[in-house]
């Protein structure tokens, strides 16, 4: 058997795909950021409405020429690295409570210190034509490609607003921070079959059963969802243990729950491959 904890995530996705994409080429993380309103979506001293929140925030009275304002997608509808996505309901919570939320380094969210600045503005945009290279920006371009089709491209802009004095704002500046992840807690989660959900027109979860009687009168259960979650850790479990027919993967998994934010990272690789500053 290979050793698959000898390799790092993205030898492992390619490992475990191999078979199937054997043709595959490894595209840029770094896409283009998808359709934007410029007069909304920019990097560089606060506008006047974002000066005035900023000011509300922090209970000042600064010029705009103290404070650089980024602008970060920060989360989307399409698949992580492990067969994720979010489901809208998660999204649309992220954008109704991240204003004021913190923009730290690296989830380091018990050392004050990491905090670099603060969230100034949070919106949901749709896009039922993403980029090519929003789609393709990981190997689940075809899976991505039917979301945008079924659904539209959901992605999350934060504006963050740093000190224009500090090394992070020089650091964003000059490509040396580029990449980002949200971070929050998801209680009462939910996984929903995106293939099961599709055939039966609503949410079906993959632990969803259902009640009968039998011809005696007894009550039975069984499953409304045939599939496997899949996952990489589902996927290499098969590849050590599996016997016989492979399971029903599903196609992916989305992710549904209350969402309670925390904060907003700058980091060096983030879950979702599209995420980062916005920079034009």
């Amino acid at each position: 058997m290979p050793d698959y904890s000898s390799l790092s995530r993205e030898e492992l996705i390619e490992r475990l795909h191999q078979s199937q994409r054997p043709t595959l080429e490894r595209l840029s993380l770094v896409p283009s950021p998808p359709r934007q309103n410029g007069q909304q979506i920019y990097m560089g001293a606060p506008s006047e409405a974002d000066l005035a929140t900023i000011n509300q925030l922090t209970q000042t009275s600064d010029p705009a020429n103290s404070w650089m304002v980024i602008p970060y997608l920060a989360s989307d509808n399409f698949l992580n690295y492990n067969y994720r996505t979010w489901s809208k309901n998660t999204l649309e919570q992220m954008s109704q409570r991240y204003k004021g939320s913190p923009h730290i380094l690296n989830h380091a969210i018990d050392k004050a210190e990491s905090q670099v600045g603060f969230i100034i503005d949070a919106q949901l945009y749709s896009d039922a034509s993403p980029s090519d290279e929003i789609v393709n920006a990981s190997i689940f371009g075809a899976e991505n490609s039917k979301i945008a089709s079924q659904d539209s491209y959901t992605w999350l802009c934060l504006k963050a607003a740093v000190r224009a004095d500090t090394p992070f704002a020089d650091a964003a500046m000059y490509r040396r921070a580029n990449a980002c992840s949200t971070g929050f807690w998801l209680y009462e989660p939910r996984t929903i079959c995106p293939d099961c959900s599709e055939a039966m027109g609503r949410e079906v979860e993959f632990e969803e059963v259902e009640q009968s009687t039998d011809k005696k009168g007894r009550e039975v259960y069984s499953s409304v969802c045939p599939h496997t979650p899949i996952s990489l850790m589902n996927l290499a479990l098969w590849a050590y243990y599996g016997e016989g027919e492979p399971p029903l993967w599903s196609s992916y998994v989305i992710k549904d729950g209350r969402v309670d934010v925390i904060e907003l990272s700058s980091c060096v690789d983030g879950a979702l491959p599209a995420t980062g500053i916005i920079r034009s």
